[in-house]
């Protein structure tokens, strides 16, 4: 009798918690359709997982900005863009991402590393500079990157553009000698130059590595120049890195908003096309783009589902007694 009782219990509260997260009835279904909630999605490409308002697949994110790629099978797959991307001077492609965190709201891009290289005589063997693209509900995080450039007698440009005027920034540095493991620090200035991403807001950047006159005995060990935007603490410089840096991408963070990006937590309409679920709080973003929802206190989930956000007493309860 106890055990048929708890059975009965478990299914009650079972039959609760679905009613909770609004797939019971019509309503409510029609309502997490249009959060693009739907059976079937995607939740895992490789080792990235995949939640809404991210999507693989028709009526998976909220929007095309959050539409997603898997390419490949299992732990191997990789996930991809569908409207980001970078140009080169060869190529224009979609970006990977190799990382999403939902609750700060940013995740992993990866970006070519730009480089300049020349021949012993002199001339121009290769220039690859690299374009990042992303659109409106995302930013380029200049708390969380670096921009970085690598080589002696050489120069890094950092470029982008706010409000239709194109800028550029970077840093410079000569030397005569290659620097030994002694006289180096973190890209202290000596073989390595470093410079923060300005602070507002940017959706498109390229980094370029230039390279000053010619000089052979500079040549001797380090022929090519390098620049890159990276993720903070991703990028030790060492020597060895002149003559052939360890790597041609390198992974950087990108800032996420599901809401409108003109929108802000003060100004938004919470009756016209919020994106926050129920027992959510609004967050406002880095530079004030769009915002991000969070589950209120006492409550667990995903807030950008309609019923996204559970009460820990309720599902602890739950889980209790289904565990007898």
């Amino acid at each position: 009798m106890e055990t048929t009782m708890q059975m009965q219990l478990a299914a009650a509260a079972a039959a609760a918690l679905l009613l909770a997260t609004g797939f019971t009835t019509a309503a409510s279904a029609a309502q997490t359709e249009s959060r693009g909630v739907g059976w079937g999605c995607p939740s895992k490409c490789g080792n990235v997982t995949i939640d809404y308002p991210f999507g693989i697949g028709e009526n998976c994110a909220l929007n095309r900005d959050f539409n997603l790629n898997c390419d490949g099978q299992d732990s191997i797959a990789k996930l991809w863009t569908t409207t980001h991307s970078h140009n080169s001077q060869t190529q224009k492609r979609e970006s990977q991402i190799t990382a999403i965190d939902y609750e700060k709201g940013q995740m992993d891009f990866v970006m070519p590393v730009s480089s300049f290289c020349y021949t012993e005589s002199g001339k121009n063997l290769s220039v690859k500079p690299d374009w990042l693209n992303v659109p409106n509900a995302f930013t380029v995080s200049s708390k969380a990157n670096t921009f970085f450039t690598v080589g002696c007698n050489t120069y890094g440009l950092f470029r982008s553009s706010k409000g239709g005027s194109k800028f550029s920034t970077g840093c410079v540095q000569i030397c005569d000698r290659a620097p030994k493991k002694k006289d180096v620090g973190n890209c202290s200035g000596f073989g390595c130059c470093q410079t923060n991403i300005p602070a507002i807001g940017l959706r498109d950047i390229g980094a370029e590595a230039r390279s000053l006159p010619f000089d052979k005995k500079v040549w001797k060990f380090n022929n090519c120049s390098y620049s890159f935007v990276a993720k903070n603490g991703w990028y030790d410089f060492i020597p060895e890195d002149l003559a052939h840096l360890r790597f041609d991408s390198a992974p950087l963070v990108i800032n996420w908003a599901a809401g409108n990006q003109n929108q802000t937590c003060k100004s938004v309409d919470k009756d016209n096309g919020y994106v926050c679920g129920l027992n959510t709080e609004c967050v406002e973003t880095e530079f004030r783009c769009g915002y991000r929802c969070k589950c209120k206190d006492g409550y667990t989930g995903n807030p950008y589902r309609l019923h996204g956000c559970q009460s820990k007493d309720f599902l602890l309860y739950f889980l209790k007694i289904h565990s007898h």
